[in-house]
């Protein structure tokens, strides 16, 4: 919730800076480079949020998976956008089955776009990609 806050502040801002210097006579490239630049910086700031808010779901993914102490979760990109699941029984099938499945569709709710299942055994890698369902 605070960085929802955060967010919401800083764009605030940055539309405030920009209506300020359109208003004190600025040239329209001017005010369209601090405008752009608003935006980007906006969603550089919800990308991390939204990054914070997709870490904190997988550690309460991997809390209550106590019961499969041989499957642990976490995550990997710069936003931490893939779903990293590590089990010595991943294979095609299961990592297929939990990308289409609940696990998918709750991992795609937070905004992750991709499911990751390495087998801890064999070294492989199975990339899924998952979507709201």
């Amino acid at each position: 919730m605070k960085e929802i806050g955060f967010v919401a502040t800083l764009v605030l801002i940055l539309c405030g800076i920009v209506y300020w210097s359109r208003s004190s006579g600025t040239s329209q490239d001017a005010t369209t480079t601090t405008y752009e630049s608003a935006i980007n910086a906006a969603k550089t700031v919800k990308g991390v949020a939204d990054a914070d808010a997709r870490r904190r779901w997988v550690l309460s993914l991997q809390l209550t998976a106590a019961q499969n102490p041989d499957t642990t979760y976490s995550t990997e990109g710069d936003n931490a956008e893939i779903l990293i699941v590590r089990s010595d029984d991943a294979d095609n099938a299961s990592c297929s089955a939990s990308a289409n499945g609940e696990l998918g569709s709750s991992a795609a709710a937070v905004g992750f776009t991709e499911i990751d299942c390495r087998n801890g055994s064999t070294g492989a890698v199975y990339k899924k990609p998952i979507s709201l369902q």
